[in-house]
């Protein structure tokens, strides 16, 4: 006696029905307006950055005032290296400048000789630690770094006026050669000549962001010599991070409904295969 059994309709998922793609000049003016978005929250966090570097080289010339008043020759020595380095690490008030220049005066004052060998090896330790070509001082510079080291200047106030010239010029070279180096590894990133090139991209942007909006007068006057270099390189580079490829991301929309689909499809072909073994079977 044959069973009769009844046809259920089994309705199935159509995946007829594809997913709105952004056709490539969407993607393109979306890809844009990321970047946009992007470059403007590093320019917003730069500038957070040298706000917060200019508050710590305000605490660090506070502390390095207080050393000048030390009872040792080397807390005064340590005390001028500080001060020395800050002139390129950010903004010094104005506040700060005269308290600064009082103090050096009273020092100077006290030991012409000994104040200007002791200026001789904080400005020679700089010109070290940040790899200064000497010669790019000028003869007139070196020469008188020559005398301070020597202890030939006898007088307060001639040791003062020299010892800020060299410094100066020390302090203008020492943002070139800084500025000089980023554009050289932007070029290499440019060239596709670096490692991690991502992370080394948005480090190059960042630090270039930071001279161009720096508020030390030696990176600035640095970053004016070679704006359009700057500006330059600077564009390169947002145009380069557009052409990158974004980084996978397997949760995305455009990747997670496709899958969600095919999984809910394998899901229905499973059903109806067990029902019909189970079809067999009672036959």
């Amino acid at each position: 006696m044959a069973i009769k059994r009844k046809s259920k309709n089994m309705k199935l998922i159509s995946l007829d029905k594809k997913v709105p793609v952004k056709n490539s000049q969407g993607n393109g003016e979306q890809n844009k307006a990321d970047n946009d978005n992007t470059e403007q929250k590093l320019k917003t966090i730069i500038k957070e950055d040298i706000a917060k570097k200019d508050e710590e080289v305000s605490s660090k010339l506070t502390n390095a005032l207080q050393g000048l008043s030390g009872k040792t020759e080397k807390e005064r020595e340590n005390s001028l290296v500080d001060i020395e380095k800050s002139k390129n690490e950010g903004k010094i008030s104005e506040v700060q400048k005269d308290k600064i220049t009082e103090k050096k005066n009273e020092l100077a004052k006290n030991d012409p000789r000994g104040y200007g060998k002791m200026m001789a090896k904080v400005i020679n330790e700089k010109i070290k630690e940040f790899k200064v070509e000497i010669d790019k001082l000028g003869q007139a510079t070196k020469e008188k770094l020559v005398k301070l080291q020597n202890g030939e200047f006898t007088s307060d106030i001639e040791v003062r006026q020299v010892e800020e010239k060299v410094s100066e010029k020390v302090s203008e070279e020492v943002a070139n050669v800084e500025l000089n180096g980023l554009l050289t590894e932007a070029q290499k990133i440019l060239n596709g000549v670096v490692n991690n090139l991502q992370s080394q991209l948005k480090k190059i942007k960042k630090d270039l962001y930071g001279i161009k909006f720096s508020t030390n007068p030696y990176q600035q006057k640095a970053y004016q010599q070679q704006e359009s270099k700057v500006e330059k390189l600077l564009k390169n580079l947002e145009s380069y991070s557009q052409t990158q490829p974004p980084k996978s991301n397997f949760f995305r929309p455009e990747m997670v409904i496709p899958v969600s689909l095919a999984v809910i499809l394998v899901t229905v072909v499973a059903i109806v295969v067990v029902k019909r073994k189970k079809r067999m079977k009672v036959k």
